[in-house]
């Protein structure tokens, strides 16, 4: 036994449940959650929660100032809120960005302040209310004419070959960009895919590294399986929807819904390291993977049911079906629209060169769109300072909670 199962488990009042798990409740107000093989899956006192793996490492913990989530491939992901209401989301050591609403001209938005390797970038989002529930919608922070929407969305006169500068193979084999491309809906997809995954895989290998089964509850992919056809199809399918939306009304939703009820919104990659139901158990996603939503999800609902479509080695095996909140849902959707967008004014700068046909004439300047300006955002050296407290701050929280779980022996 290693980690937290290595102690001995505590006297206390013992529940055994259904499906073959154990609680013990202790005098001193203690509760251990057991998987049936023995070993603590959960533990909780007072404002004090943590989750372990089946072997025994620390998954997550909570307590009243800071929460703590690990991945399966290393990534470690930190939420704690300021005095003045600012969330700060730290996803690494000098990586992650800080949250803080704000209203302009009588409507409510949510600004984040993205900090990787030094590089500080700004994302403002439109805060809408559904079903009670508060959902934040991405703003483009450029627009364009419609003659480039119309242009881009449609087919190049030829296939082009295009050197991206990084490796034709990587992240473990998981993602290979096309050969070459006929549109830029293909071109944007392979942009998306890479920023994608750059975001929880900054230096480009976590997600080729051998993962073991000890971190899950149930059977995972063997090895990365590769992104297939298909599936970068459906991609690519998606971003013509956002760009022929973009250059029309469809752009400009007076009330907006989840993404997740939108029936040509199918494709969800996934934002951040999330543990994610699978029937009765539970499996990993981590950021790159790909869902596939059959059908939108019903009106009021809080969660839908998914396929896996594209996996990495050790997380959820492609196929399986997964109930994923529509709040994540909607995260991931916001992610996807932020990289297209991105990748859209890239292409806008970069037509005409390598290889890249040109836009109409006229069409291809970016217009800041007034609406995605942040509101006082928070200095990037001060916020990666910041971020490197906060890290020091989660282990002291997970080293705090080990030793009052060993406590209660």
């Amino acid at each position: 036994m290693q980690g937290i199962n290595k102690m001995r488990l505590p006297n206390g009042t013992v529940t055994e449940h259904g499906n073959g798990t154990k609680t013990i409740a202790t005098v001193g107000g203690r509760q251990f959650n057991l998987r049936p093989n023995g070993t603590i899956a959960s533990y909780h006192h007072g404002s004090t929660a943590a989750g372990f793996n089946p072997d025994g490492s620390v998954r997550s913990v909570r307590t009243k100032d800071i929460q703590v989530l690990h991945g399966p491939h290393g990534e470690k992901l930190v939420e704690s809120v300021k005095p003045d209401g600012t969330k700060i989301v730290g996803l690494g050591q000098h990586s992650g960005y800080a949250e803080k609403q704000f209203v302009r001209n009588g409507h409510s938005y949510v600004q984040r302040t993205y900090v990787s390797g030094g590089v500080t970038v700004n994302r403002v989002y439109s805060s809408f209310t559904y079903h009670g529930a508060v959902f934040a919608a991405y703003v483009p922070a450029f627009t364009y004419a419609p003659g480039f929407y119309i242009w881009a969305a449609g087919p190049w006169p030829e296939p082009i070959a295009y050197e991206w500068g990084w490796a034709p193979v990587v992240y473990g084999g998981y993602f290979y960009p096309y050969p070459t491309y006929v549109g830029a809906p293909y071109w944007l997809t392979d942009y998306v895919l890479y920023s994608s995954l750059q975001d929880g895989y900054p230096d480009g290998g976590a997600a080729g590294t051998t993962a073991t089964n000890t971190n899950y509850d149930d059977g995972s992919a063997p090895a990365n399986v590769p992104i297939d056809g298909d599936v970068k199809a459906a991609i690519a399918s998606q971003i013509s929807y956002v760009l022929n939306s973009s250059g029309s009304a469809q752009g400009n939703v007076a009330e907006p819904l989840p993404a997740a009820l939108d029936p040509k919104v199918q494709v969800f990659i996934v934002a951040s390291a999330m543990r994610a139901p699978k029937g009765d158990q539970f499996c990993n996603l981590t950021t790159g993977d790909i869902l596939k939503l059959p059908h939108p999800a019903a009106d009021g609902a809080a969660a839908a049911d998914l396929t896996v479509i594209g996996t990495k080695a050790g997380d959820c095996p492609k196929g399986a079906q997964v109930n994923v909140s529509i709040k994540d849902l909607q995260n991931m959707h916001n992610q996807f629209l932020a990289h297209a967008d991105d990748g859209t004014r890239t292409l806008a700068g970069k037509q005409g060169t390598g290889g890249i046909p040109k836009a109409p004439p006229g069409t291809g300047a970016p217009v800041p769109n007034p609406d995605a300006q942040p509101f006082q955002p928070p200095d990037g050296p001060a916020l990666d300072a910041e971020l490197g407290e906060q890290q020091s701050h989660a282990a002291d929280a997970e080293r705090q909670a080990q030793q009052d779980a060993q406590s209660g022996n």
